[in-house]
């Protein structure tokens, strides 16, 4: 990879947004949430980059500054996705049984949601509930991306892992290793 250019331009890239994430005020100094009407709809400028919106706010400023939250939900939901998905997959697959077969039919329930529809839906439950936790307006809504992400993402990554574990448990290896002693966690 080192030698490959498409990484290194990436990689510097997703360091940028970092870096603009963390530090929004190093790229712009206009307040995001300033709105100016009678500059509404105004042309890309040197003042207002991408020039202002109906409402009369500078939209880069607003996506310099919103490019937190979409890391923050981008990020936390697939660590969330990962390690749920992840541990419920091997777990399905090495036991098998009927762990197995009550863990698919979870998984086949929660996929038959249509998923957008159930974000509209569950949007202002759980919205209040995390603003009554005592979470602010904006770290409730982040929370709630968070979970619904993660609730309705871990079933396609448990599936995908449980048919890998299925594969490898029939495989030679792991019949040696279980005749020469090894424990199940190995």
């Amino acid at each position: 990879m080192r030698r490959n250019p498409v990484f290194w331009s990436s990689a510097a890239l997703l360091a940028v947004f970092i870096l603009m994430s963390v530090f929004p005020q190093l790229f712009t100094s206009t307040d995001p949430a300033r709105a100016i009407l009678e500059r509404s709809r105004e042309k890309p400028s040197s003042e207002a980059w991408f020039g202002r919106n109906i409402q009369g706010y500078d939209i880069y400023a607003r996506c310099i500054y919103g490019a937190r939250a979409s890391i923050l939900v981008g990020l936390l939901t697939t660590i969330s996705v990962v390690l749920v998905g992840g541990a419920v997959g091997v777990f399905a697959g090495y036991k098998g049984g009927w762990l197995d077969t009550i863990i698919g039919r979870s998984t086949d329930l929660l996929l038959a949601f249509p998923f957008f529809l159930m974000l509209i839906a569950l949007s202002p439950v759980l919205t209040q509930r995390l603003e009554a936790a005592g979470l602010s307006p904006e770290a409730a809504r982040i929370g709630y991306l968070i979970l619904v992400f993660a609730f309705f993402g871990w079933p396609y990554l448990a599936r995908l892992i449980r048919g890998q574990v299925l594969s490898l448990r029939e495989r030679e290896f792991v019949e040696a290793a279980v005749a020469s002693g090894a424990p199940t966690r190995r």
